[in-house]
């Protein structure tokens, strides 16, 4: 049970509280840190109301809100709020800024923020909050009934017997279901309308205007397409029989209107006469070379499902017309518009051949495809292209469609309208793709296209700036940014929700930046001064917001919050974080002066952790960098023991703030460096082909560099990682003694057997080949294992089990889909077989990683034991030093001090 403080205060100045003392951070810490949890800020933008609480503790509720403008008024310090509860699921404000709603663990608070009074609503679920016949009202569930109260008067309108409801974007209007009927509630004028027709109801969808309503209806098993209009009040059920034909079967899958509420999408299953008679099953699994789609008898499940999954195809009927047709496949979709909005005159299909062994098929192929949804006209854009396409997307406008093709590194945009195609990056001066080199499959666009409106110009980023390019072709790209990111290594970001692909540029467009070398945040403006630079407003080394985009080369962004905009005023709630202070709120209305409005910070009581960039040169030349996490009362005249932690790029997120947790796969930091650890996470250099070599340059030119600070011991390094950065310490420990102890999960050690084995994006999902994984990704070989046999055994560490000195503990599961349980077994038996001192936790019903609460602290408490016999020389545990008849000693957590050596 989660403990909350809620608290309504001013916007006032607000001091720290100092701690002499401070305590280390141990397992008992993990389920009270105090955090953020909810936030809100009002439409006036005068309030934030947030949550704040410890894990699974109990106890009493405190939430803190803030008014922007009465600062420094001592008269309203302080107002606590819902005090008792010990749980909270929502926060909200009403929709004129009056009130403040909670969804509590039994009941729904409402505060009153003028006459500060506090109602509650027992055993009720909130739902949403609106204007309900002008006045500020609640939409909850009581039992069997949905109910609205009015909270200025606090009267109840009732409906039992409420099976579902659905609520139009504008808040003008819900859709109840009964089991007798459906009923239109108009919100404004609180009267009710009967829609009647009857059925369950399984999907339902409102138009852009929210006065129509599309629904599939199930009755005796069959679905059923119905029209809603209630300015009419007239409701039709469509015939899909007569418009599509016998062949096909309405399914509950998907509803849902296009922009201008005239087309009415929806998804047919065809029936088995289309594909024609079927063999009769005889239990066979049959594999065939010449098969796109190849699965084992083990996932015949699996099989019929994708099987089935091609059955089902894109609708639509044109309400103007009343003509409907068959678009495409949805497994072929590729863009449908963003998520939550209404869909788009056009859709766009992908059809390919062998997708999975793109890189080696002769017989694959990608084609690109564009459907109209109101006559359902279908043009290729794209026929039977060798290169993998990727980034398709349609503008705005609709007036253009995009796309990135790997091989020729380029864009393309085709003009709707005329047909016209015209490839090429816009004459932009420089990449606007990231060739990673390091790592093969990798050379993928900087972000995603933004576009100006009427789809006038496009956006695109390169390393650090930001152009203009007109899809035309015909104006000259513009930097918007001036060069001012690539001249001082800032890397510039529209401070926008990446999934959004309009923006409106304003001459102090909001921009956020990320410098490259000191990683500093923070947001910028563009200058009103035509060819300025970019101002700095609010920044410095902490983490505002910077979006997580995947990069070629490896680097984790260090995300943050987007700022959220208060609806009626131009006043935004931030969120700022760093590794010395939590995560806290601020507002501001500039984004140059920013106001705290928060303040949590449960790290000050403790021995908390700082960061140090440290670079260091690879035997290459070549420089890396990685950072040196230590406690905060580091003593330089004592020796601490260093364990290097690892994925791919992290130097990111040097002002991350790291709060203590139970483990699922990687060490969690700050407990390690508050009990007098210190821990590198270095960034791993990679070489096409030699992956295990380039892990190896990297982590001992970084101990060749650490070697030289007075307080790390060299005698005690360990190594932890998780998937790759599983493979990288088996990798490490059979080719180095440097190292006391190391603990790799879901990790691969044999790449020989990992080539041709298979594995599954999810649960349901397609089962497929990872030769992929091995030939051009991570694995990096950059050849089949036929063509360099060598690599593949060379970078496999179950070859070397022989060599390995150092101690090692594995967590791996049966059920991980991402990296075969096998490989964890290949190296156990092979460490057991040579006398290596290996153990390996498996947990039941777990995949790649620990999820379960009891698992996450079962390999917690066994991992940090661990490491704490191997480099600070405590006792074993007794499950480390269990024989074979000793089996009751495996859960036993208690620490051996009999002398007997694990």
């Amino acid at each position: 049970m989660k403990k909350f403080s809620i608290i309504l205060m001013q916007l006032c100045f607000m001091t720290g509280i100092c701690f002499s003392q401070k305590m280390i951070i141990d397992s008992s810490v993990f389920d009270k840190w105090d955090h953020i949890k909810f936030w809100r800020i009002s439409n006036n933008g005068r309030y934030v109301t947030f949550a704040h609480g410890v894990g699974s503790g109990g106890g009493s509720c405190n939430w803190e809100v803030a008014s922007l403008f009465t600062a420094g008024n001592p008269d309203k310090a302080a107002i606590a709020l819902f005090t008792g509860d010990s749980s909270i699921a929502r926060l909200d404000f009403s929709y004129n800024s009056a009130y403040v709603f909670a969804q509590l663990e039994k009941r729904i608070g409402i505060y009153n923020i003028n006459t500060h009074v506090t109602d509650f609503i027992q055993n009720a679920k909130l739902v949403d909050q609106f204007a309900y016949n002008g006045q500020a009202a609640i939409a909850f569930y009581k039992n069997d009934s949905f109910c609205i109260r009015s909270v200025d008067n606090l009267k109840d309108s009732v409906w039992k017997g409420v099976r579902k409801h659905w609520i139009n974007r504008q808040q003008s209007a819900i859709v109840l279901e009964t089991a007798a009927d459906l009923l239109w509630l108009d919100l404004k004028t609180a009267s009710v309308k009967k829609m009647g027709i009857t059925g369950k109801v399984n999907l339902a969808c409102f138009d852009s205007t929210g006065n129509k309503l599309a629904y599939i209806s199930e009755t005796a098993g069959n679905n059923h397409l119905f029209y809603y209009n209630a300015p009419t009040g007239k409701a039709d059920s469509i015939n899909l029989l007569s418009l599509l034909g016998s062949d096909f079967t309405l399914t509950n899958k998907d509803v849902a209107f296009n922009a201008d509420g005239t087309c009415i999408f929806f998804t047919v299953f065809v029936k088995d006469s289309i594909h024609g008679a079927a063999a009769q099953s005889t239990g066979l699994a049959l594999w065939s070379y010449k098969a796109e789609d190849i699965s084992t008898e083990r996932e015949r499940v699996h099989r019929e499902l994708r099987r089935n999954k091609k059955s089902y195809l894109h609708a639509v009927i044109n309400l103007s017309n009343e003509k409907a047709y068959c678009l495409g496949s949805t497994d072929d979709v590729t863009w449908t518009g963003a998520e939550g909005l209404p869909r788009r005159d056009y859709l766009l299909y992908s059809e390919t051949a062998f997708d999975v062994d793109y890189w080696w098929h002769p017989d694959f192929y990608q084609s690109l495809y564009i459907v109209s949804v109101k006559t359902g006209e279908r043009k290729c854009l794209v026929n039977h292209s060798r290169s993998k396409l990727s980034a398709v997307s349609l503008s705005p406008g609709q007036k253009f469609v995009t796309w990135f093709d790997a091989k020729t590194h380029e864009f393309s945009t085709y003009e709707i309208a005329t047909g016209i195609r015209r490839t090429g990056n816009w004459s932009i001066p420089v990449p606007i793709y990231e060739n990673a080199g390091e790592i093969m499959g990798r050379d993928i666009p900087y972000g995603i296209l933004k576009w100006a409106e009427a789809d006038s110009a496009l956006y695109v980023y390169d390393k650090y700036d930001i152009w203009q390019a007109d899809p035309m072709q015909v104006k000259k790209p513009v930097n918007v940014t001036h060069g001012y990111g690539r001249r001082n290594k800032i890397i510039f970001r529209f401070a926008y929700n990446e999934k959004s692909c309009l923006i409106k540029l304003t001459p102090e467009q909001l921009l956020v930046g990320l410098h490259e070398q000191n990683l500093d945040n923070g947001f910028y403006k563009l200058s009103k001064r035509a060819n300025e630079d970019p101002q700095i407003c609010a920044g410095g080394p902490f983490v505002y917001y910077f979006p997580q985009l995947f990069s070629g080369n490896g680097a984790i962004f260090p995300g943050g919050m987007v700022p959220e905009k208060a609806a009626d005023t131009a006043v935004y709630l931030l969120n700022r974080s760093n590794e010395h202070e939590a995560s806290n709120l601020f507002i501001t209305g500039d984004f140059k002066q920013v106001l705290q409005v928060s303040h949590i910070n449960p790290e000050k009581d403790y021995n908390w952790y700082t960061t140090a960039l440290v670079k260091f040169q690879l035997p290459n030349g070549s420089r890396s960098q990685g950072i040196l996490y230590k406690p905060e009362n580091l003593d330089t005249s004592k020796k601490y023991p260093l364990i290097f932690d690892y994925y791919e790029k992290r130097s990111p997120e040097l002002h991350k703030y790291i709060g203590p947790e139970w483990s699922g796969s990687r060490i969690n930091i700050p407990a390690y460096v508050s009990d007098g650890y210190l821990v590198f996470v270095p960034d791993m250099q990679y070489t096409v082909g030699n992956p295990g070599e380039g892990v190896l340059n990297t982590v001992t030119a970084a101990v060749h560099e650490l070697s030289h600070l007075s307080y790390v011991d060299i005698s005690r390094l360990g190594l932890q990682g998780h998937s790759f950065g599983g493979f990288e310490t088996n990798y490490l420990i059979t080719h180095s003694t440097l190292f006391a102890a190391a603990c790799e999960a879901s990790g691969q050690s044999d790449f020989v057997s990992g080539y041709n084995s298979m594995y599954q994006r999810g649960t349901g999902a397609d089962i497929l080949s990872r030769q992929d994984q091995y030939e051009r990704k991570q694995s990096n070989i950059g050849a089949s294992m036929w063509e360099r046999p060598a690599l593949y055994i060379k970078n496999s560490p179950v070859f070397m089990a022989d060599k390995i000195s150092t101690p090692l503990l594995i967590l791996h599961n049966r059920e991980d889909m991402s990296v075969p349980f096998a490989q964890a077994v290949e190296l156990f038996y092979s460490m057991r077989r040579n006398n290596k001192k290996v153990w390996m936790l498996e947990y039941e019903g777990e995949g790649h990683g620990v999820g379960k609460i009891e698992n996450r602290r079962d390999y917690t408490i066994r991992m940090k034991q661990f490491f704490d016999h191997y480099l600070k020389k405590l006792p074993p545990p007794r499950w480390m030093t269990a024989g074979a008849e000793q089996l009751d000693r495996l859960n036993d957590f208690r620490l051996d001090s009999s002398g007997i050596i694990p």
